[in-house]
């Protein structure tokens, strides 16, 4: 289960630091596969179904929250490929 503030943050960062606007769903689908790499050999690949546009008046526009408990907080981003 990934918490849905984990999920929100990990958005921001994802839009904030790769310049991906993306929705929740999406935050907590990167948060997913990320655990799912700790699990598994090989690369992990997922996809970013939604956007960010249906919520740009919630939350998601309010800055990174620090937390240092939220799993997206002690991920940092090397590299991506858009395919």
């Amino acid at each position: 289960m990934i918490n849905d503030e984990d999920a929100i943050n990990m958005a921001r960062k994802l839009a904030k630091q790769l310049g991906l606007g993306v929705g929740i769903s999406s935050g907590a689908n990167f948060i997913g596969a990320v655990f799912l790499q700790n699990t598994l050999e090989g690369n992990i690949v997922t996809i970013f179904a939604d956007d960010n546009k249906k919520y740009l008046s919630t939350d998601l526009r309010k800055t990174i929250n620090k937390d240092i408990n939220f799993v997206s907080n002690q991920i940092e981003f090397l590299d991506y490929e858009v395919v």
